[in-house]
């Protein structure tokens, strides 16, 4: 797991929900396979509330997962190839039309 990644997850997730305080994942391994379990802290008028990963909305993993694939090394390097390639069509196209 990537820190710098786990923490602008956190960031973005706190931008969007702003009563977020922190986000762990623990990862559990057993003799048949291996699970992450999240645990989601919030904050209520100055009290902590920690929920299990089962307690949270489908929407707030979705929110998680859509952050996690955006901020993906291979999502991050697939749009700069995309955005490349679009340059190169681009510059190709105006280069056949002159």
């Amino acid at each position: 797991m990537d820190p710098d990644g786990f923490e602008f997850l956190i960031d973005s997730l706190r931008h969007i929900l702003p009563y977020v305080r922190d986000l762990r994942a623990e990862v559990v391994r057993d003799m048949v396979e291996s699970r992450s379990l999240l645990r989601l802290t919030e904050d209520f008028s100055n009290r902590h509330a920690h929920l299990p990963g089962w307690v949270l909305s489908g929407s707030t993993l979705r929110l998680l997962a859509i952050l996690a694939a955006l901020r993906h090394p291979r999502t991050q390097r697939a749009h700069r190839d995309e955005v490349a390639r679009r340059k190169i069509r681009h510059s190709a196209r105006g280069t056949a039309l002159r």
